[in-house]
């Protein structure tokens, strides 16, 4: 198994990912109409992809406010950095 980088999850986006688990993110897109493969997550976790705006929003609705849109663009560009 490959070792998780600790820089994916030292972004805001990265932390919340670390506790809400990919998994249950896939889930709760699904009963949004939003339905995303956890390969997809995990490309966004990674940095190689990011989501749609739209989906980002539905991600922060998720999250409770915990993450905006912003945080989940960010993520990408924080581990290019």
């Amino acid at each position: 198994m490959a070792q998780r980088s600790p820089r994916r999850w030292s972004t805001r986006f990265g932390r919340w990912m670390s506790e809400f688990g990919v998994r249950r993110l896939a889930t709760e897109l699904k009963l949004r109409n939003q339905p995303t493969s956890a390969k997809a997550i995990h490309e966004w976790i990674a940095g190689r992809t990011a989501p749609t705006l739209g989906r980002a929003i539905v991600i922060s609705e998720i999250s409770g406010g915990s993450i905006r849109p912003e945080d989940i663009r960010q993520h990408g560009e924080q581990l290019r950095d």
